[in-house]
């Protein structure tokens, strides 16, 4: 809570006790006088805080969570509204999905609006419920003999395109492998995928 001092060019802040003088053109809060410069490096560190590949997904999760809270009319953002988000989306989700959500949340709530939701232990918990049971789904890895099958006996009419793909990744690896690639070759080799 702020207190105005004796004086209007002085400033007591609640809680640290210390009169801030107020100096013309600078950004006064509770933690310190901060001149515009201060400010717009914070700004400018802020904006770079999201992953720079993903930023849009985590734009995309956060105005989603957003829209949600829009046609919730909710104005603040407590840990029983986030329990009811998640729970709505884990009826839609797996629990490695609602992760990656929550993860994207929380750091947006963190850099736009100053909430840090990593304290919210309902919260979390949900989330690990969530989990109970469930088993990722693992991709296949093809073996040495199913891939030579599949070179040797797939229709070239159908999978022509695919067959030229595969030999050229294979190219591509014992190329790599024997250090034999240079800088132009693997341009031409990615440029034939």
């Amino acid at each position: 809570m702020e207190i105005t001092g004796e004086s209007d060019d002085r400033r007591w802040f609640g809680g640290r006790g210390q009169f801030i003088e107020n100096i013309k053109g600078n950004k006064c809060t509770m933690n310190n006088c901060e001149s515009e410069e201060i400010v717009e490096a914070a700004n400018i560190a802020i904006s770079n805080l999201l992953p720079t590949k993903s930023r849009s997904l985590y734009d995309i999760a956060y105005n989603r969570f957003k829209k949600w809270c829009a046609e919730k009319n909710v104005q603040v953002y407590s840990e029983n509204v986030l329990l009811a988000y998640f729970s709505e989306n884990a009826k839609n989700y797996k629990s490695s999905t609602l992760w990656a959500q929550y993860s994207m949340v929380k750091s947006c709530l963190i850099i736009y609006d100053n909430i840090d939701i990593s304290k919210f232990a309902k919260l979390i918990a949900f989330l690990k419920r969530t989990g109970d049971g469930y088993q990722a789904k693992k991709s296949k890895i093809l073996t040495k003999s199913e891939i030579d099958h599949f070179l040797s006996s797939a229709n070239d009419k159908e999978f022509l395109m695919i067959k030229l793909h595969v030999m050229d990744f294979f190219k591509f690896c014992l190329l790599t492998y024997f250090g034999l690639l240079n800088t132009n070759l693997k341009i031409k080799i990615v440029g034939n995928l």
